[in-house]
């Protein structure tokens, strides 16, 4: 099998300041990559209640379905309230394993990553918020590496 070239792709473009939670449109690609980083550039954050969070899920998907699986959390909680960030999520290959892996959607443990499930050929950020008082803007791209 050839071995892929590095790609760039947009998962979500400039939004406007969004209010509610949302799935971006899946960004799909060749499958064998090893390696993706994705740059998320918050350029909205508002959290002004004590039990206001956002959180962003980067998500892969392998098969036919539609099974979708998180990589990786973000999560921004009113200690982010009124500012701006670039935050960066890197993912590698996993290590070989040979035990049952739970697929998990919109679940995955704050500010974490895991390495314990491959890159898909999809790829996609899906957002939930908790409290009342949350908006936010932002753009995000994945750079797939061979």
């Amino acid at each position: 099998m050839p071995v892929p070239e590095a790609i760039l792709k947009t998962l979500r473009s400039a939004s406007g300041s969004l209010s509610a939670a949302e799935t971006t449109t899946p960004v799909h690609v060749s499958p064998g990559h090893k390696a993706a980083v994705v740059t998320l550039n918050l350029t909205t954050i508002t959290t002004p209640n004590a039990n206001d969070e956002i959180d962003f899920y980067l998500q892969s998907c392998a098969d036919q379905q539609g099974t979708w699986y998180d990589l990786a959390n973000v999560h921004l909680t009113n200690s982010d309230d009124g500012t701006t960030a670039i935050k960066q999520i890197v993912i590698g290959e996993p290590a070989g394993s040979l035990s049952n892996i739970t697929v998990t959607s919109g679940v995955i443990a704050d500010n974490t990553a895991t390495t314990s499930r491959g890159l898909g050929h999809q790829f996609r950020l899906e957002t939930k918020l908790t409290g009342t008082g949350n908006a936010y803007a932002y753009t995000a791209d994945i750079l797939l590496k061979p």
